[in-house]
């Protein structure tokens, strides 16, 4: 909360992340019960800090909780493992708050194919062509729930038909340009225009190995970080193929992911004052930090209530 306050940052939405052990019932059921510590240290910003924030459940609510100089927490998951194979567990974490949700994060999981396979579990590139059927229920649930689908970390099959089946905008809350850094969590050019044209958002994240090729060093000496300029060309290379409307900034931090000038959330400015120096506008600038998630997020749901009223 400080470096919150300290970098002018009025909201975020943070990921309840918890990787498979084991795909046996005791593996699902640990998994869960690790998932349930981070939901609730999650929660308990908000708890523990009521006159400082608050959870959203809406971008409604984001921006009524900012209004009254609260930082708005938004609860997502990332990697389904949890959730088991039970479709019917996406409704009890939607009750739960969760209003983002990713499939997989690094290996595959029941839901679909992860962009990097686990060298622990995994033993193809591909382990369902995609979206499990599983994963394709999955999208439709998500979507009728208001839930925005987060594609970052998925393989590129996975993508794709997620695109095909869902609804509504998605989000790659947490990826880069795969035209400037060659990584398989990266975005290619096909997977921004099925972005695009789906009306979603790329967070691009404040991750050194994706936002910069990485240096070659003498063995020995440290290799140097990526910096703010660096992280703002993959903005900018976004924003000219995406249009300003399509792009986010995300981050990296409970991984030390950072970069310099932008390690952490207290040092958010240097990411504005680096963006006005290339010409953006406030009111661009305010899209990047959370207008266009907010526009997405809305979207997803009202398209889930649309299909609710149609039911």
């Amino acid at each position: 909360m400080p470096k919150a306050t300290r970098g002018q940052l009025k909201g975020g939405a943070i990921a309840v992340w918890e990787p498979l052990e084991a795909r046996t019932p005791e593996g699902y059921a640990k998994t869960r019960e690790d998932a349930d510590k981070k939901y609730h240290l999650i929660k308990a910003i908000a708890e523990d800090n009521p006159s400082r924030a608050a959870i959203a459940y809406s971008p409604q609510e984001v921006r009524s909780i900012v209004a009254q100089g609260k930082f708005a927490v938004v609860i997502s998951m990332l990697d389904a493992s949890p959730l088991g194979a039970d479709v019917d567990q996406l409704d009890e974490w939607y009750k739960r708050g969760v209003r983002v949700l990713g499939f997989t994060q690094h290996g595959h999981t029941t839901w679909a194919d992860a962009s990097r396979p686990s060298k622990k579990f995994d033993t193809k590139e591909e382990e369902h062509g995609g979206l499990s059927e599983l994963g394709k229920k999955g999208v439709e649930r998500l979507n009728e729930l208001g839930v925005l689908i987060d594609v970052s970390q998925l393989s590129t099959n996975s993508l794709k038909q997620v695109m095909s089946l869902t609804k509504a905008p998605v989000i790659a809350t947490h990826s880069a340009v795969k035209a400037l850094v060659d990584s398989p969590r990266n975005l290619n050019d096909e997977e921004l225009d099925l972005l695009k044209k789906n009306g979603g958002v790329l967070g691009v994240v404040a991750f050194g190995d994706y936002v910069r090729q990485k240096p070659v060093v003498p063995a020995g000496q440290p290799v140097p970080p990526a910096t703010v300029a660096q992280f703002v060309d993959s903005i900018v290379y976004a924003v000219k193929k995406l249009g300003i409307d399509h792009v986010g900034i995300s981050s990296e931090f409970n991984h030390g992911g950072g970069i310099a000038g932008f390690q952490n959330e207290g040092e958010g400015q240097n990411v504005t004052a680096e963006l006005l120096r290339r010409g953006y506008s406030e009111h661009d600038i305010a899209k990047l930090w959370g207008g266009n998630f907010l526009r997405v997020w809305g979207e997803a749901q009202k398209v889930g209530k649309s299909l609710h009223a149609s039911r």
